[in-house]
């Protein structure tokens, strides 16, 4: 089956199986023979991830931090800092709430796709960021605990909502087909109105934006890392092997073609989405579509709110590393980059409203757990 990108988890020496997809297709497979499963799904599935420990708490924690002194009458007690981390383990115990819900991963997810209110996203998004704007330059590199993800590219690094929301309709045709060859379709204007773009052309219309941003996300090539005191990681891959995009011509966005242009992702990016797949709102990713912040800010809380079950406080550092690109480490930078945060949190939190929950205190971020934005309504019971 499909690997994670970044896959740490051991092999327990057991005939268990491995991953959720086993899980899933030894399930099926009984039902299919005639055989009664003599635990349901969800019994499987709980004692499947207890055999995984939770990462927010064997995380190992690099350096003390020392929490300022309150001036409250009363103190409170001293937070304990949790860096976002990626999530390294193959499924782990913190990823129940999630995949549990047999008809959440069937039938619901079929009707909801089929209705358009739901997408996906790969998983990776959820942990690190593109650039916000363009860093004219063609290398990038971000931080996410003991994650490290980099991008280089010959025609400039991709940047903006644009290649969000690129990945978020290949991820989502690959999650329907599980096919690494996706079809774009044969006229361009049917693709932008797809990704809910403008049809304007001109050097800064959104035909001339799409195609900048298709090539410099298609060429990138990343390196993904992952290190901690025993361990060290290294994979490296590319969005697509290749591409046939035969619609760029300006005078005649509406021409059919006499073949559809397509996409071939490459296999370890395909995997990645094929087994892991982030679903999220359409409704909620149409009203961020604007923002590469709010857009980014979006996918990781309700990402983290399919998993997290705990209060943690995370610190503004952190959270400049995974999500503040373009701002410097200056004091002034550190202060742009917290009210920026803020700011899009506030809209974030006007259409999904679990991210009104999160708050500021001091040096933190304070992450309160809620609903991720999906199962809030997919899910009964």
């Amino acid at each position: 089956m499909a690997d994670s990108i970044i896959n740490t988890n051991q092999d327990a020496g057991t005939l268990k199986p491995k991953s959720l997809a086993d899980l899933t297709v030894k399930y099926i497979d009984e039902l299919a023979a005639g055989i009664t499963p003599s635990q349901t799904f969800t019994e499987m599935a709980d004692e499947f991830f207890a055999q995984f420990p939770d990462p927010q708490e064997s995380q190992p924690i690099r350096q003390e931090v020392k929490a300022k002194k309150r001036t409250s009458p009363t103190p409170s007690p001293k937070p304990k800092l949790i860096r976002p981390v990626i999530d390294c383990q193959a499924e782990s115990a913190t990823s129940k709430k999630l995949f549990v819900s047999s008809e959440f991963m069937a039938q619901e997810v079929e009707e909801a796709k089929k209705a358009g209110v739901l997408t996906f996203i790969p998983r990776i998004m959820t942990q690190v960021t593109m650039p916000h704007s363009d860093p004219k330059s063609r290398d990038y590199v971000r931080k996410n605990g003991n994650f490290l993800w980099a991008m280089w590219s010959p025609h400039g690094l991709p940047y903006g909502p644009i290649p969000r929301l690129i990945l978020s309709w290949a991820a989502t045709e690959v999650a329907k087909t599980g096919q690494r060859m996706i079809d774009l379709g044969d006229c361009q204007n049917d693709f932008l109105r797809r990704l809910g773009l403008d049809l304007s052309g001109g050097m800064k219309g959104g035909i001339a934006r799409l195609k900048n941003q298709f090539k410099r996300l298609l060429s990138c090539a990343i390196v993904c890392d992952y290190e901690d005191y025993n361990e060290f990681h290294h994979r490296s891959f590319s969005f697509a092997e290749e591409a046939d995009i035969l619609w760029w011509k300006p005078v005649e966005p509406d021409q059919k073609k006499l073949w559809n242009s397509t996409i071939t992702l490459s296999e370890r990016f395909a995997n990645e989405v094929i087994g892991h797949p982030v679903p999220i709102r359409m409704s909620t990713m149409e009203a961020l579509r604007g923002s590469s912040f709010q857009l980014d800010i979006y996918y990781w809380l309700t990402h983290k709110n399919f998993y997290s079950t705990k209060v943690t406080y995370i610190s503004w550092e952190s959270l400049q590393e995974q999500f503040g690109a373009g701002y410097p480490t200056t004091s002034q930078g550190k202060r742009d980059f917290k009210k920026k945060f803020l700011e899009a949190l506030k809209k974030v939190a006007a259409v999904y409203s679990e991210a009104g929950k999160l708050r500021e205190e001091g040096d933190y971020l304070v992450y309160v757990p809620g609903r991720p934005d999906v199962q809030a309504e997919l899910i009964s019971g």
